[in-house]
């Protein structure tokens, strides 16, 4: 029962510290590090020891220290929100763990956020730039038409709407011409036929106005 001696084992951490501190993949804000069973930081780390009087916890370093395996989000050390993953090595009686910053995990997919956002945007800019366009394109010889339609109910015979399409807005705009050019040849054969009637009414007038004439020159003959 009495202390014979002290048997001490020494274990150099660089290689370990070398393997742990490696920070390939883990971003600006990543980091891996060792906690023993104590909840003590075994692999070096810039965080005093000595500000963790009880020990260092957090929900992921007390998960490992239990025996469990996974990952989440929580806040680290510094009490900054991570996510992160644990793992309890039974054969070192150790816990390891790797953490990064919510805000740089989920960068990827806040800027795949933004993109997805700014190109719905984008496509419905397009669509509603194309939907302007098609209504303007299909408005426009309608109005027109309308325009020249009024034009001539006003008396204008001579206009004619510009054919610009072959679909059904170009027939339309060929039959209103070909209507227009009805009226117009109607309207001329109207008016001519009105100017010959004026022509032979003027002239049954002058041989009327003769005729009384004569009569009356043949009545004055008969009272002499």
């Amino acid at each position: 029962g009495e202390t014979a001696g002290v048997l001490i084992a020494h274990l150099n951490l660089d290689r370990l510290d070398e393997i742990i501190l490696e920070r390939a993949g883990l971003g600006e804000t990543g980091e891996t590090y060792l906690v023993d069973g104590l909840n003590v930081f075994i692999s070096q780390t810039d965080v005093d020891p000595a500000a963790f009087p009880r020990g260092v916890h957090t929900e992921g370093i007390d998960r490992a220290i239990a025996g469990e395996n996974g990952s989440g989000s929580y806040p680290n050390y510094n009490d900054t929100l991570v996510i992160g993953v644990y793992r309890w090595l039974p054969d070192h009686d150790m816990a390891l763990l790797a953490e990064m910053t919510e805000s740089e995990a989920l960068a990827p997919a806040n800027r795949l956020g933004l993109i997805l956002a700014v190109f719905t945007l984008v496509v419905i800019g397009l669509g509603s730039l194309a939907g302007y366009l098609t209504a303007r394109q299909i408005s426009r010889p309608v109005v027109t038409i309308a325009q020249t339609a009024s034009q001539v109910a006003l008396g204008d015979l001579t206009q004619r709407v510009p054919v610009t399409t072959e679909d059904e807005i170009g027939d339309l705009a060929q039959t209103f011409n070909q209507m227009t050019v009805q009226l117009e040849e109607l309207y001329n054969t109207l008016e001519d036929q009105i100017v010959a009637r004026t022509r032979r009414l003027e002239t049954t007038a002058v041989l009327g106005e003769r005729l009384s004439a004569i009569l009356d020159l043949e009545e004055l003959l008969q009272t002499l």
